[in-house]
């Protein structure tokens, strides 16, 4: 791949990293009671959240740069099984069949993308952008946690994440309230775009732009070199009706791959 774009080994790796740190910063208490769980297969790592019934929280993605083998693939299905909602997915890139194996079945797919942190957007929103500290931590948590529809103990869990090492966290605030969030990790060279969400009557006014080009700036600040984030991949035809896929897209961002979802028969 061209060296202005992240390779595979990139893309995957730093978004393993921030997987990895936000799992770790769970609070024990939030941790016991919702079945949130971590482990690693080889060059797999599964997470889980046995509460959530969505494979946001609940999938097993390759750890860095090795391809997994047979066994870890096997042993990550394994501890998935016992551990995560029944609504759980190994997640590999569309190139990589093997699950079929393991009784599971494709079920869509997540987009990966990536760009190069030159000629960087300029966007704007009627929302003020904040870089956001301790003291605004449950600002955070709570705009996550409620525009993806999580129960509210998990802002707590989220709002750990404010001042994780290599982690800048946002919050787009109209006022005094809190509307949007988004996060940026970074390590080294590569740098991981998440959580960017808004929650419903603060949509469709920018914020989710603003934040895209203001972590990107943030990004090339920090030294990184290339960026990369992900969303679920719209059906044939539907990308109008996906304003994730359009917001990446629109930011600069190239489709680098595919993962394909692989679910068990009953999930």
């Amino acid at each position: 791949m061209a060296r202005d774009l992240p390779d595979r080994t990139e893309a995957e790796g730093i978004e393993a990293l921030a997987w990895d740190a936000m799992y770790a910063a769970a609070p024990p208490p939030f941790a016991a009671a919702t079945g949130l769980a971590s482990r690693s297969f080889g060059a797999m790592t599964a997470y889980a959240i046995k509460a959530a019934p969505t494979i946001q929280f609940n999938r097993a993605q390759r750890a860095g740069p090795e391809k997994p083998s047979a066994d870890d693939l096997a042993a990550s299905a394994d501890w998935m099984r016992g551990n995560a909602s029944p609504a759980w997915t190994l997640q590999l890139p569309e190139d990589d069949d093997r699950p079929a194996r393991l009784g599971l079945r494709p079920s869509g797919s997540w987009t990966k993308f990536g760009r190069s942190l030159t000629d960087l957007p300029e966007a704007g929103s009627r929302l003020d952008l904040r870089v956001v500290g301790p003291d605004r931590a449950s600002d955070f948590g709570s705009v996550v946690a409620a525009a993806f529809g999580a129960p509210p103990p998990f802002a707590a869990w989220i709002a750990s994440l404010v001042g994780l090492p290599g982690w800048t966290v946002y919050v787009a605030y109209e006022g005094e309230t809190p509307g949007a969030a988004a996060a940026l990790a970074v390590s080294g060279e590569v740098a991981w775009l998440g959580m960017g969400c808004a929650l419903p009557e603060f949509r469709r006014q920018g914020a989710q732009s603003a934040l895209l080009a203001r972590r990107l700036g943030d990004a090339r600040g920090q030294g990184a070199r290339v960026a990369v984030t992900e969303t679920g991949t719209p059906p044939p035809g539907g990308i109008a009706d996906h304003p994730s896929y359009r917001n990446i897209t629109r930011a600069g961002f190239q489709p680098l791959y595919l993962r394909t979802n692989w679910r068990p028969e009953a999930g």
